[in-house]
């Protein structure tokens, strides 16, 4: 149960900060696209938020794994939205095929945060 409040509330935080960056930014692609990448780095130096939003919570168990699949979901859709107001070709697409996009583009950045994470708790690597 704290695993998940902890999650809960930082995921919430987090999500809360980047939907106000990316609603700042400037309407063009890349400034969004730069200004979110920038808010994600950000939230990642943190070493807490780091470690529990992407090492902590995985394979603890089924109602964990579904919060962190909702989240994932969640701010795949949250990015898919912002693109679109910047101009992304998104409307006339198939839902799932967006959704596809969104859960791609937030993979990547989940990569990038378990590395960033990596690199943090041995920085020899």
């Amino acid at each position: 149960d704290l695993l998940v409040a902890c999650y809960g509330t930082l995921m919430a935080d987090y999500r809360a900060r980047l939907d106000a960056v990316l609603a700042a930014a400037p309407a063009a692609l890349e400034a969004r696209a730069r200004a979110g990448l920038g808010c994600f780095l950000e939230a990642m130096r943190d070493p807490r938020f780091a470690r529990i939003t992407h090492h902590e919570v995985l394979g603890v168990s089924a109602r964990v794994d579904a919060l962190h699949v909702a989240a994932l979901q969640d701010f795949a859709a949250l990015m898919m939205d912002h693109l679109g107001r910047a101009g992304v070709p998104l409307a006339g697409r198939d839902r799932r095929e967006v959704e596809l996009i969104g859960l791609a583009t937030q993979a990547g950045l989940s990569r990038i945060g378990s590395v960033a994470d990596a690199a943090t708790a041995n920085p020899l690597r």
